[in-house]
């Protein structure tokens, strides 16, 4: 009897399951990079700032200074409030942002009392007011 040799030896190619790789690419990535978005963002209030840390490959921090705060405003969507979350929207003198939302606070109203006392206290000690000027474009 001849002796025996290998005549082939291979795998079934991955070509098979595009189709596959494109639903769960669809379907799994995108909920994976908004958990990722989430959970690498911070918030940081201080007596004198607020700092956010954001970011999944490039971080980036960002600080605004308490007495820039114009305007506070507390909103709580109902698929948010059934979890006990709200939004502290902040309305800014800061040009780069200026509107910042702090979303998905859990037991935001004393946060945000705790941000508007401290905006008050940072514009005392700084003796700095906000005064917002109309322009009127006729004149």
């Amino acid at each position: 009897m001849p002796e025996e040799t290998l005549i082939w030896k291979g795998t079934p190619s991955q070509k098979t399951n595009i189709g596959f790789y494109i639903l769960t690419f669809i379907f799994i990535i995108p909920p994976i990079v908004r958990w990722l978005k989430t959970r690498t963002t911070v918030y940081e209030i201080t007596t004198q700032r607020i700092i956010f840390h954001n970011g999944i490959f490039t971080k980036r921090r960002e600080e605004l200074e308490l007495y820039r705060v114009k305007d506070f405003s507390l909103v709580a969507p109902f698929l948010l409030r059934i979890f006990g979350l709200e939004n502290i929207i902040l309305r800014t003198s800061d040009r780069t942002s200026p509107d910042i939302i702090l979303r998905a606070v859990p037991r935001a109203e004393n946060i945000f009392d705790q941000i508007r006392t401290h905006v008050e206290a940072a514009r005392d000690r700084k003796r700095v007011r906000e005064v917002d000027y109309d322009q009127d474009p006729t004149v």
